[in-house]
């Protein structure tokens, strides 16, 4: 178990370094719930602080750190206390909000995308369209032409094609 709880709480570090440092595309919500103190964490002796989701994180996985790293870890533990505490209230709530925010934000740059492709698919749809009629407008001029050679050919007297076959075989 505590090699399990080790990987996820590096697990955790790493993801939360990952995303403060993915801010700049957030709203100023998510921003202000990300840096500024709005989520309450509980201590076991009732006070209480805010911090930004990103601080209460990192608070949350030293404490974790500092509770795996013992062993006889009990209920009126105060470090364990504060992790199950505030993991099941405000600071869930905060997750919560921000993975909100997140899919907010990412239906938002999903419909930006939607109208960007659907102009592309509309323009390339376009493109093709007046090829094909360039390429029957050519077709139609190239078998126009076809005609009128073998129209040529036709028009010669049967008289004068036999004097040029015999001409030939002679």
């Amino acid at each position: 178990i505590s090699s399990d709880m080790l990987d996820s709480l590096n697990k955790a570090k790493a993801l939360t370094e990952y995303l403060s440092s993915q801010t700049e595309d957030l709203s100023s919500a998510h921003k202000h719930l990300m840096n500024d103190p709005v989520v309450k964490l509980t201590a076991q002796d009732g006070t209480f602080t805010y911090k930004g989701l990103i601080q209460a994180t990192q608070q949350l996985i030293s404490t974790g750190f500092s509770v795996q790293g013992r062993t006889g870890v009990t209920m009126t533990d105060p470090d364990y206390f504060a992790m199950s505490y505030n993991l099941l209230n405000d600071f869930y709530i905060g997750l919560r909000n921000s993975s909100d925010y997140y899919t907010i934000e990412m239906n938002q740059k999903v419909d930006d995308q939607m109208s960007s492709f659907l102009i592309l698919l509309v323009a390339s749809i376009l493109v093709l369209f007046l090829a094909l009629v360039g390429l029957f407008v050519i077709f139609y001029q190239i078998n126009k032409a076809r005609e009128a050679v073998l129209s040529l050919f036709l028009d010669i007297p049967e008289k004068t094609v036999k004097n040029l076959f015999a001409k030939c075989e002679t």
